[in-house]
C-alpha cells in the first residue's frame, strides 16, 4: 500500500492542484480520474459533503439528518480516493500531522476521537451546523489563499480547532437523536459483557479491552466508547471494571475460595492489581468485605 508523505505528495496521487501551504490545504475541486490503488498518509482529513438538492436521500437510521456527511480521517488509515472525494458544493480539509507541532493542538487533537470511527459512523449534520462548519471553513480559506504570514497558522489553527469542538458537541446531538441506536449499542455491550464474564472467558483470555466488544458490534472501539460514555457516564473500561467488582463481591460472598483464586478467575495476572482495584473502588481492600462489617458498607 501506497504511503503520503506530505500534503503535496497527496495531492499529486489525487490529481488535485498543487497545495498554496506545505502543511494545510483546503480543496472543493476534484479530478475525475480517481486513482484505485489505496493508501495511507501523514495527514489529519477532514470530508464535507453537502448533499446537493434533488439528489434522492439515502437510507438513513431513524433520527438522521440527510442533509450531507462529515468524515474524519487520521494519519496512517488505510483509505482509497473514492473516500475523500466529494460533490460540488463539498470540500475537504488537509492537515499534516506536523501542522499542530508545538501548539496546544498537538496534543488535543488525541482527544478528537472521530477521526478513528468507521466511514459508517460519519456525523450527519443539521442545516445550521452545516453553515457553522462552511463559516469556519471559509475563515480558514482566507488565510490559506492570502500571503501568509507569522499570524497566518496560528488564525487558522484557531478556527480548526473551533470546528473540532462544535464536531464534538454536534455528536452529542447526534447520539441524543439516534436514541434507539444509542440504547441498543448500550443493551448490547452489556449482554456481551455479561456472557464474556459468566462463560469463564476471563480466566482464559484476560480482561477484554474496548476492541473485543466493538468488533461483536461491528463497530469502531472509539466510537462505542464514546456511545457509552455518552449513555452512562462511563467509559469501555469503566464499565468492565465495575462489572468484575460486583463479580468479585459476589465471590466474596458465596464462595470459600481464595482472594487470590477470585483474582485470577477474573482475569487479573496478579492479586495485588486486583487488590489495590477493588480498594479503590470500594474504599476498603477485599478481605474485609469478607467480614460481616465489610459486607453491610
Amino acid at each position: 500500500m501506497k504511503h503520503l508523505k506530505t500534503v503535496s505528495e497527496l495531492h499529486r496521487h489525487l490529481g488535485w492542484a498543487p497545495p498554496e501551504n506545505p502543511m494545510f490545504s483546503i480543496v472543493s475541486q476534484f479530478s475525475d480520474q480517481l486513482p484505485k490503488e489505496r493508501f495511507s498518509t501523514d495527514c489529519y482529513l477532514i470530508r464535507f459533503d453537502l448533499r446537493n438538492e434533488g439528489m434522492p436521500s439515502a437510507v438513513l437510521p431513524e433520527g438522521t439528518h440527510d442533509n450531507g456527511a462529515m468524515r474524519f480521517i487520521h494519519p496512517g488509515t488505510d483509505i482509497s480516493a473514492r473516500e475523500i472525494t466529494v460533490g460540488s458544493n463539498g470540500f475537504v480539509i488537509v492537515a499534516h500531522k506536523d501542522f499542530f507541532r508545538g501548539q496546544r493542538l498537538a496534543q488535543s487533537i488525541n482527544t478528537y476521537h472521530f477521526f478513528q470511527y468507521f466511514p459508517s459512523e460519519s456525523l450527519f449534520f443539521a442545516p445550521c451546523e452545516a453553515q457553522l462548519i462552511t463559516s469556519l471553513k471559509t475563515k480558514m480559506e482566507r488565510e490559506y489563499y492570502n500571503n501568509t504570514d507569522e499570524y497566518s497558522r496560528d488564525i487558522i489553527l484557531s478556527h480548526y480547532e473551533a470546528m473540532l469542538m462544535y464536531v464534538k458537541r454536534f455528536y452529542k446531538r447526534q447520539f441524543r437523536d439516534q436514541m434507539a441506536i444509542t440504547d441498543s449499542v448500550s443493551e448490547r455491550f452489556k449482554s456481551h459483557l455479561e456472557t464474556y464474564i459468566k462463560s469463564g472467558l476471563l480466566k482464559r483470555e484476560g480482561i477484554p479491552a474496548a476492541a473485543h466488544f466493538a468488533k461483536q458490534q461491528q463497530l469502531s472501539p472509539y466510537y462505542l466508547n464514546d456511545v457509552l460514555q455518552f449513555k452512562t457516564g462511563n467509559t469501555v473500561e469503566d464499565l468492565v471494571l465495575i462489572a468484575l467488582i460486583a463479580k468479585a463481591k459476589e465471590l466474596l460472598s458465596d464462595s470459600p475460595i481464595s482472594i487470590e483464586e477470585i483474582a485470577y478467575t477474573l482475569g487479573f495476572k496478579e492479586t495485588k492489581k486486583f487488590a489495590l482495584l477493588f480498594t479503590k473502588m470500594e474504599g476498603y481492600p477485599p478481605e474485609m468485605f469478607r467480614t460481616p462489617k465489610g459486607r453491610r458498607a
